[in-house]
């Protein structure tokens, strides 16, 4: 078909001797699919939002064929951050989909219809390089045609993965990476201590066993230790003993028989063991009433020798804790090896805990701040999410009357366009009406902001303003949200719905200079020093600023705390850790590809 099923408005915009073409690529992960455009701003089409990244995107040259071949692109994104690396560090992305689609635009910003379907096909592997002058990564994948296939040669992995297809729940290939010689079949692999762990509680426990292969390589896999001490006192929760079991399967009502177990400060021993009728908490705890008057909290007790049928039970092995300014901070209790302050550990198989999702705790790579040994050995690591920072785009001076800014990062607008506004509440005394709809821009105030005129008289002075709702085109606005004062080195931060306190840390990356205040000051780890209001904190740099700005930049991204909202004890019979001394980079700049 020879005009590809375009249609005439896209014929004749192609035939022009001038025109602006671009790329609308769609990336089908697990998580989302994620749209992208090579445009300078972004672009809606089938009601999808395609971002424009601003990074150096392009692909290999894409060729027709009368033949029925397996044809491959690359397709390459620089100069993104770590949040774009992450998807081809965490996501299963080998056979997703991606599709290219040509577009145009016309001298209004305008998408004309309808873009036209130029490759569509499956990803391939990724690779990372970066550049040791610049820090600058790109990645690369390639993506191939549908008869890519025909090309793939059946047969099995001796690999995990491969084996959860065939076994789901068999863990005879889970060290297969780290194994650096033949297996002899028929022989015994001695890689460290071998631990029976234990499955579900039915009627006795069925062993589960794992095997700690310690320091092999740069990363050791650690499992949350199984092995005693998963009793709790409370005499806030009542005259009882908490037992914790991960994924113990028990109903209320069934029986567990309960041997070894050591006696508490108030409990004695048997009073915990023997044949207990249970009532269950939750799907990692259960509990039985004892004659007993507790009167303290005892935690982590009960001893090692503890086993349920026989057989050692697997303790969930994180906990999380509500503590001030900490509440992100989780705990992995008694680890089977040990765990230094400074390292980087990688949880995987945790489910939700305590408020904090499982997407939040697994795939990323959590530092670990406290460690320490008082009666059960702990180790604490923080839990953060990293997020692009968004704010409101409106401002008000009432040093200029009659005027308004609006606050796009690196908006390439001239005087004399215009641009739609819509959703914004009053801001500085000018009404919603006054700043709503299709606006001129009478002057470029920065690279970051627009001037436009409104027929009120502006009352205050107001930054980032008109509430979370405001669009400009159609889109919501890549804002710059760092605002410095004259001579101040209070510098606030606006950042819709972060959920922070004062004295919480925060990680600002990316960030250009404002106000004299060099780009260093801002892009660190602060401390929080008041919360104005739910879309905005301050901090303390230590320049202070030349000048009363608004800017950073249109590539700024912020790490904030994940809260945990209760005390809770959680993971899985098989949570693991994997440990590692190396820090992941912060502002790795990136090329998504072919």
């Amino acid at each position: 078909m020879a005009n590809r099923g375009s249609t005439t408005a896209f014929q004749t915009e192609i035939k022009k001797d001038q025109s602006h073409p671009l790329h609308l690529i769609e990336v089908y992960l697990d998580s989302a699919t994620y749209y992208v455009t090579d445009n300078y701003r972004d672009v809606v089409y089938d009601s999808n939002t395609y971002d424009a990244l601003g990074f150096f995107l392009n692909f290999a040259n894409i060729e027709e064929s009368t033949e029925v071949t397996a044809s491959r692109i690359t397709l390459s994104l620089s100069g993104v951050d770590q949040q774009y690396t992450n998807l081809f560090l965490t996501e299963n992305y080998v056979d997703r989909r991606v599709v290219i689609r040509k577009a145009f635009i016309n001298t209004s910003n305008a998408l004309i219809a309808d873009p036209v379907t130029i490759f569509d096909g499956r990803l391939d592997s990724p690779v990372i390089t970066e550049d040791a002058d610049t820090g600058l990564a790109t990645i690369a994948v390639v993506a191939s045609n549908q008869f890519v296939d025909f090309e793939k040669t059946p047969g099995r992995y001796t690999n995990h993965e491969n084996q959860q297809l065939h076994y789901p729940g068999d863990n005879g290939f889970i060290y297969a990476s780290q194994i650096i010689k033949d297996i002899v079949w028929g022989q015994e692999f001695n890689a460290g201590n071998r631990v029976e762990g234990a499955g579900s509680l039915t009627g006795e426990l069925t062993g589960a066993s794992y095997t700690n292969t310690g320091g092999i390589g740069s990363e050791s896999l650690v499992v949350t230790n199984p092995w005693g001490n998963p009793i709790l006192i409370d005499p806030d929760l009542g005259d009882r003993v908490y037992v914790n079991v991960a994924e113990h399967g028990l109903s209320t009502g069934d029986t567990v028989d309960i041997d070894g177990a050591e006696s508490t400060t108030e409990v004695p021993s048997t009073s915990i063991n023997g044949e207990q009728t249970v009532t269950v908490a939750d799907p990692n705890a259960f509990y039985f009433d004892i004659d007993e008057d507790v009167t303290v909290v005892e935690n982590f007790t009960g001893g090692r020798s503890l086993t349920i049928y026989g057989k050692p039970p697997v303790t969930t092995g994180i906990k999380t804790n509500t503590t001030t300014n900490k509440e992100n901070e989780v705990e992995i209790l008694d680890p089977t090896e040990t765990i230094k302050v400074g390292q980087f550990i990688e949880f995987e198989n945790t489910g939700d805990i305590g408020g904090i999702t499982e997407q939040h705790l697994i795939g990323k790579k959590h530092e670990v701040k406290e460690v320490n040994s008082n009666g059960v050995r702990t180790a604490k690591v923080a839990i953060v999410k990293q997020e692009k920072t968004t704010s409101p785009p409106i401002s008000t001076d009432t040093t200029v009357a009659n005027t308004v800014t609006v606050n796009i990062a690196d908006h390439g607008l001239n005087v004399g366009e215009t641009v739609v506004i819509a959703g914004s509440a009053a801001v500085g005394g000018v009404a919603a009406s006054s700043i709503n709809g299709t606006k001129t821009i009478v002057s470029i105030k920065s690279n970051d902001a627009v001037n436009i005129t409104v027929a009120d008289s502006v009352t205050s002075t107001v930054n980032n303003g008109g509430g979370d709702g405001v669009t400009i085109d159609g889109l919501s606005p890549n804002s710059p949200f760092v605002a410095t004062t004259s001579g101040s080195t209070t510098v606030t931060f606006h950042h819709t719905a972060h959920g922070l306190a004062v004295g919480d840390s925060v990680t600002i990356i990316g960030s250009t200079d404002v106000g004299g205040v060099p780009a260093s000051d801002l892009n660190k780890i602060h401390t929080v020093t008041s919360v104005p209001n739910a879309n905005s904190f301050t901090v303390t740099v230590a320049t202070a600023a030349t000048s009363t700005a608004v800017g950073g930049g249109a590539y700024t991204y912020v790490k904030l705390p994940v809260k945990a909202t209760s005390v809770a004890r959680g993971g899985k019979k098989n949570t693991t850790i994997n440990i590692s001394a190396a820090k992941p980079q912060e502002n790795i700049r990136f090329v998504v590809a072919e």
